[in-house]
Parts: C-alpha cells; structure tokens; sequence
C-alpha cells in the first residue's frame, strides 16, 4: 500500500528504528566456524524466504480504520500490517527476533574447542530473509537443516522453498550481494545485476540537469545498501540522504 498518497506515512513516527545484519556479520559467523573445524566437517550456507512476512502479523483493532483500501464500489479493511505502512517493518522484524532466538535454542549447546565456544548454527535475519551458517558433518548439516526449516513453518511461518539458496556460495539481502566460502576463505561481493542496475540509474541521472525525487530516494538508497560493503561510500550516502531526503 502506498500510504504516502493518503498522509498516513506524514503522521506517523517510530520510536526506534531495526538494525539490521550486515555481510560483516556473515562473514563472522564463517571466519568463526572455518577456524574451528576439525577433521571430516564442512561449513555450508542456507538462505530462505518468509513468504509475505509483512502480512502475518496481524494489526492493532484501533489502527484498522488507517488501513482501508477502495476497490471498485468496495471498501477494504486489512487486518494484517500491510507492507508499506511505517510500523510494518518494525512490528516484522521484533516478531522475527524472536523467532530467530527460539528456533537457535532449540540446537545443542556450543561446544568448547581450544579457545572459543562454536555452536553448530549461527543465524542473521535481514528482514525475511533467514541466514543460516551450518557447521558439521555432511549428516549432521543435511539433519540440521531440515531441522531449522521444521522449526519455522510448525511456527507458522510459511517458507518459500523453492527460493531458497544452500551451499558454499549464496546470494543474500536482496541479492545484492554473494556470499562465497572455499577452504580458509570468505569472500563477498555486489552482484553483477546490482551494480548494471545502479550503472543505468547513473546514466539516466546524468542525461539531464534536472532529478526526481523519486529516483534521487531510489538511488541514494541503493547507494547506501552497497556503502554497509563499499565503505568509502558511506560518506557520499549520508551526505544525499541527509541533505536531499
């Protein structure tokens, strides 16, 4: 729903805002298991998707009169936080957490291994998108990872599995960035459509003297999701979305 069309966005604030997981934390969570395997374990990645995450949850009674929508001679009222109201995000991501927490609990404890404590499931949720690292045999990841997708849809939260990326080089928030582990190493970068995508952006951008709001939001904040890897970018980004937005 647009919700800037009809003020609601205008006259609504969040209290606080969700930090999200960066390609750092991935990286972490890899560098960390990769440096405490043992003989015959592996380390495999698996992202999946929350199917229409913003429309599980359901709204606050009170606030269903700011979600009605007209259709022909039909007015709607929705019952779920629709996606692309301002609280939507912020109602997913804590019901997320929580469930991230719940389904890592339910793994064996960290093992201790020289000086560290290595579970054998690390976790990041970048909106609806599950990230999971997976460390351990070849049977114990295939038995861990039906066991992880279990946990989430007997909670009722429906998987899009054919979506879904396993194995040792995935993309991830987005696909705008590939996620790639081999032997010792981790290695991330931008996808190639990601980068032709902002490229043409660019282009369109310097064709003429003057720039839409609208693509100038668009492309300040592409920008920015490739800053949290390209850290030189960073202070450009803040700079647009600060002065412009």
């Amino acid at each position: 729903m647009n919700l800037k069309a009809s003020g609601i966005s205008a006259s609504t604030a969040l209290s606080y805002k969700v930090e999200l997981p960066r390609a750092s934390d991935a990286v972490r969570n890899l560098m960390l298991m990769l440096d405490e395997l043992e003989d015959g374990e592996e380390v495999e990645q698996l992202v999946v998707d929350v199917s229409e995450a913003f429309w599980l949850p359901p709204n606050h009674p009170f606030e269903r009169k700011f979600f009605v929508a007209r259709f022909g001679d039909k007015w709607v009222v929705l019952l779920k936080t629709a996606q692309g109201s301002r609280n939507a995000t912020l109602t997913w991501a804590t019901i997320a957490a929580l469930q991230g927490r719940l389904a890592s609990s339910t793994f064996t404890s960290p093992e201790r291994r020289r000086a560290k404590s290595v579970a054998e499931v690390l976790m990041e949720i970048f909106v609806d998108d599950p990230r999971m690292t997976f460390r351990g045999t070849r049977d114990r990841i295939n038995f861990n990872m039906a066991k992880m997708t279990a946990i989430w849809m007997a909670m009722g939260f429906p998987l899009a599995l054919h979506k879904n990326h396993r194995g040792a080089k995935i993309p991830w928030i987005g696909c705008l960035f590939e996620v790639r582990v081999a032997c010792a190493e981790v290695q991330v970068e931008i996808t190639e459509e990601k980068v032709k995508e902002v490229d043409m952006l660019t282009g369109d951008i310097l064709k003429g003297n003057v720039v839409s709001l609208v693509l100038l939001r668009s492309y300040a904040g592409k920008l920015q999701s490739m800053a949290s890897l390209i850290v030189f970018l960073r202070p450009f980004c803040h700079a647009a979305v600060g002065g412009f937005l």
